[in-house]
C-alpha cells in the first residue's frame, strides 16, 4: 500500500467545508508547529494517521458531527463548538476547550494523560462519558488533575494517581457523575476531596441534599463544606480513595452496615451520623440477653466501631442503638 503524507504548516488557519474529512489507511497528516485546523460542520473519519505536534483542531458550525474510524485519534488542542459524537478512543495532550458545544463520548474514552486539561466546561457545554487523567500527587494542595472535576488535599504521598470520571447514576438517589480514584499509595491519606458537579448532572436532586458517598457498600460520608454556586461538595479526613459519587443522603441502607456478616472473631459497624452525638451500642443474643455494650461518640459522617466476638457461642445476635435514632441490625456469629 502506498503511503501518502500531508504536512500542515503553522502559517494560517486551514478551514474545511465538507461533510466528512477522511484519513484513509496509508494517509498520514503531519502538523508542523501550531497550525489550526477548522472543521466547519464536518466529521472526522480517522482510519489513517494524524500527527498533531502543537496543532489545534476546532469543531465549529451549527450541525452535529462525529469523530470515528478504526484508529484512535491523538489531538494536541481540541475545541468543541458544536455537538460532536465520538465513536473512537481519543486523547488530548494539551487543552480541550468547551466553546459552546457538547462532546458525547458514548462508550469510548477521552484520555487526558498527565498533560491534558479541560477548559471552559459548564452547564450547556460539557463532556458526557468517561474521561481519564493521571497525575503524580505528593502532599497535594487543592490539585485538580486535568481540571477533571475533583481536587485533592493530603499530607501524604499518593504517588501516581489515575482518576476516571463517568456520567451515569450508580445508585438510587445519586447524581449522574462519579469518580474512580486509584492512587499508588492508598492508606492513611487524611485526604480532603472536593467533588465538582454540573447542574445537568443532578437529575432533579436539590444541591442542599447532596452528600459524598463511597462505594464500599455505598456508605454516606456526609459533607464538611459545600458551595451551591460554585457547585462542589467537600469532605475531609478520607483515609482511602476509591469510587465516589454524590447522592441525596443519607439514603436508606447507608445508615448502618455490619461487615463481615457472618462474622468469626470480629465484626465492624459502620454508621452514618448527621450530627455530633453520643450514644450506646448494645449486643444481644437470640434470647434477648445483653452480652456487651459500648459507649460511643459519633462525629458527623461515617464512623466505624469494631466488636470482638471471640468466645461467644455461634448463633444470631442483634446490634441495638440507643439514643442514636438508628435501626437495629442482625449479625450471625459463626
Amino acid at each position: 500500500m502506498r503511503h501518502i503524507k500531508y504536512i500542515l504548516w503553522a502559517l494560517l488557519p486551514l478551514s474545511l467545508h465538507a461533510q466528512v474529512l477522511r484519513l484513509e489507511p496509508g494517509v498520514q497528516v503531519v502538523a508542523q508547529g501550531a497550525p489550526v485546523l477548522v472543521l466547519n460542520n464536518i466529521s472526522l473519519m480517522h482510519n489513517g494517521s494524524f500527527v498533531p505536534d502543537s496543532s489545534t483542531v476546532l469543531f465549529t458550525g451549527d450541525q452535529a458531527s462525529s469523530i470515528e474510524g478504526a484508529q484512535p485519534v491523538f489531538f494536541h488542542n481540541l475545541s468543541i463548538g458544536r455537538v460532536v459524537q465520538v465513536y473512537n478512543s481519543i486523547s488530548v495532550a494539551g487543552q480541550i476547550s468547551m466553546d459552546g458545544g457538547n462532546l458525547q463520548l458514548n462508550t469510548y474514552t477521552l484520555d487526558l494523560g498527565s498533560t491534558g486539561s479541560i477548559m471552559g466546561e459548564r452547564n450547556g457545554s460539557s463532556i458526557q462519558g468517561k474521561v481519564t487523567a493521571t497525575a503524580f500527587l505528593s502532599a497535594p494542595q487543592e490539585v485538580n488533575p486535568g481540571n477533571i472535576g475533583v481536587a485533592f488535599t493530603s499530607p501524604s504521598n499518593l504517588g501516581t494517581t489515575t482518576i476516571t470520571r463517568g456520567n451515569v447514576s450508580l445508585a438510587d438517589g445519586s447524581i449522574q457523575r462519579y469518580f474512580d480514584i486509584s492512587p499508588e499509595n492508598n492508606t492513611h491519606l487524611q485526604a480532603s476531596l472536593r467533588f465538582y458537579y454540573l447542574a445537568e448532572d443532578l437529575g432533579g436532586i436539590a444541591k442542599k441534599e447532596l452528600n459524598l458517598f463511597q462505594q464500599d457498600g455505598w456508605v454516606c460520608l456526609g459533607r464538611d463544606a459545600a458551595d451551591d454556586t460554585a457547585q462542589w461538595v467537600m469532605k475531609n479526613n478520607i483515609d482511602r480513595l476509591q469510587r465516589f459519587t454524590l447522592a441525596k443522603g443519607p439514603v436508606e441502607g447507608s445508615l448502618v452496615q455490619i461487615y463481615p456478616n457472618p462474622a468469626h472473631d470480629v465484626f465492624s459497624i459502620r454508621l452514618y451520623s448527621p450530627t455530633d452525638q453520643a450514644g450506646t451500642v448494645c449486643l444481644y443474643d437470640g434470647g434477648g440477653r445483653l452480652v456487651g455494650l459500648k459507649e460511643i461518640h459519633c462525629q458527623v459522617g461515617s464512623n466505624t466501631i469494631q466488636w470482638r466476638v471471640t468466645g461467644l457461642a455461634a448463633g444470631m445476635y442483634y446490634v441495638v442503638f440507643k439514643n442514636l435514632r438508628l435501626q437495629s441490625r442482625a449479625v450471625l456469629k459463626e
